[in-house]
């Protein structure tokens, strides 16, 4: 199953898909792709004689933590099995406390988390790094290979090469005929459940929704002296705002936040407190340069940062990874969304979302000739009264422990 948004890139990889069938039937006899992958699979699996998975969760944050409760439910139901991830950084962090997983191992290849890649980032994949990646993980002899993005570049330049008696997942750009069982991609659901979808057609019992990210002491006390060296108290409002992200066409105008924020300094003194990584950088400068009381969270490691969104009284911000990352710790949260469904990706009742409905939605653009655009056409006001919401218990509760 194909789900691309934007035309283009959908016409692109369907042409690259009917080049790759060429090889279809050496590759057909090569994986034995006649016998009843599924029927076989689930067998062994209630037989208890698969004894390791491995699991290619490399992706941004937000799609990382919608998996984390198929992981959970896997170990529930098959808590003998040894599970490996192979992710990302990003997904080192958030994997790297959590039970369920017995083994990471930290894949860096160039096309992770981007929709275009330039034919020298392309080349430069294939360096001395990818191929002992390759060599470490098929070390570890897995029985089952699941790809969770169904990215057709972690298909045919990755997954395949690892050596997994059974190579199973989403194919959402093609190159599905790959996978010894292509898992049907579940549309019109949010991203959580389909996510959830691969631990269920797996045989795992899949009912916890919650997203998980483990925080250790260490990264609490991080959370209690960042506050407490910057003079916020236990009686202050703290807002996190994240006034960044990766896709432009999703980021409301950083002079929006800053009128958001001198409101709520009027409002409720508040103590507000941006996080974003070094491509946000000139964003906070200049919100810091309008608002010289804020404070930027600097360098942080996800778990830090998940830490002191937890003790903020609100959040706000774009439909990025972070935002996902607040609902994980159960934060107040308002999110500014535009060309994304937000039945798809939205916080759901775990906070307020606003979006305007433009007839274009959803779109994959990396750019956009509207203006005001879906996300631009948010105003301060509404912004500020979804605020207003959240916080309307705050004069009632800022004296309780945090």
């Amino acid at each position: 199953m194909i789900s691309v948004v934007n035309k283009k890139r959908k016409l692109i990889i369907y042409a690259i898909n009917l080049i790759g069938l060429a090889i279809y039937p050496f590759y057909f006899v090569l994986r034995r792709k006649w016998r009843n992958t599924r029927k076989e699979l689930l067998r062994k699996l209630q037989n208890d004689e698969i004894k390791s998975i491995g699991i290619n969760c490399t992706d941004r944050l937000g799609d990382i933590l919608f998996f984390t409760p198929a992981l959970k439910a896997l170990r529930k139901s098959y808590p003998s099995v040894k599970i490996t991830v192979f992710t990302n950084k990003t997904g080192y962090d958030i994997f790297k406390n959590n039970a369920a997983v017995d083994e990471i191992i930290i894949v860096d290849n160039f096309w992770i988390g981007k929709s275009i890649v330039s034919i020298r980032e392309f080349v430069r994949s294939f360096n001395s790094s990818y191929f002992s990646t390759i060599r470490e993980i098929r070390r570890c002899k897995l029985d089952v290979i699941i790809e969770v993005k169904g990215d057709f570049r972690n298909i045919i330049f990755f997954d395949v090469f690892l050596g997994a008696h059974y190579l199973v997942g989403y194919a959402l750009s093609g190159f599905g005929w790959m996978l010894d069982w292509e898992m049907e991609y579940q549309s019109g659901v949010h991203e959580l459940d389909a996510k959830l979808r691969i631990a269920e057609l797996l045989g795992a019992q899949a009912t916890d929704r919650e997203m998980e990210i483990v925080l250790t002491a260490d990264d609490e006390r991080f959370a209690t002296e960042f506050l407490l060296t910057r003079h916020i108290g236990r009686n202050d409002m703290i807002a996190v705002f994240h006034i960044g992200g990766t896709w432009e066409p999703r980021l409301w105008p950083v002079y929006n936040f800053i009128e958001v924020g001198k409101q709520l300094q009027q409002k409720y003194h508040a103590k507000i407190i941006l996080i974003g990584d070094n491509r946000e950088a000139e964003k906070i400068e200049r919100f810091l340069r309008a608002v010289p009381e804020a404070i930027s969270l600097g360098n942080a490691t996800i778990t830090q940062t998940a830490a002191v969104i937890k003790q903020a009284d609100v959040y706000l911000g774009n439909d990025s990874g972070p935002l996902h990352l607040a609902r994980c710790v159960k934060t107040p949260l308002v999110g500014i969304f535009g060309p994304e469904d937000l039945w798809r990706v939205g916080p759901e009742r775990d906070g307020i979302a606003l979006q305007h409905k433009f007839a274009c939605q959803p779109c994959g653009q990396v750019a956009c000739d509207y203006s005001p655009n879906c996300v631009q056409s948010i105003t301060v006001e509404e912004v500020s009264r979804s605020l207003d919401q959240l916080l309307s218990r705050f004069s009632q509760t800022r004296s309780a422990p945090r």
